[in-house]
């Protein structure tokens, strides 16, 4: 059974990605901070990481700098409701880059559940596009 790490400051976000894992029958653990998902996923392996982008230090970024340093081969899906006014077009760029795909909030539950599939059955090297789904 496929093994999913979400990683979102926002409870009620968590819930809801956390729904639709379980309906696909995916095994869910769930992280608050980004200290909580870097200390998961130093201790257990993962087919996928789920996360936001903006929140408390170290935030989602943060995260996916570790995996691209230290695990190079997950596969992270990039959860968020960011603007442009938000981050810099750098961030931007760099998030996109350690990302396999990127979902922007609010999203539907069908789009979620395609990104999701498609990533734990896809290659590696295979990048999400379209759909709300941006690629690297």
């Amino acid at each position: 059974m496929k093994k999913v790490l979400v990683l979102d400051d926002c409870p009620n976000m968590r819930h809801i990605i956390g729904v639709v894992l379980e309906f696909l029958g995916v095994n869910v653990d769930f992280a608050a901070s980004g200290k909580e998902a870097l200390a998961q996923l130093k201790t257990r392996t993962y087919d996928l990481l789920i996360t936001d982008i903006y929140m408390a230090e170290p935030n989602g970024l943060s995260v996916l700098r570790w995996v691209q340093r230290y695990n190079p081969s997950q596969r992270c899906l990039v959860v968020t409701g960011w603007g442009h006014e938000e981050s810099s077009l750098e961030d931007r760029k760099e998030i996109l880059n350690l990302s396999d795909g990127l979902l922007q909030k609010p999203f539907d539950m069908d789009e979620l559940s395609a990104a999701v599939t498609k990533l734990l059955e896809s290659d590696r090297k295979e990048k999400l596009v379209g759909h709300g789904i941006q690629n690297r």
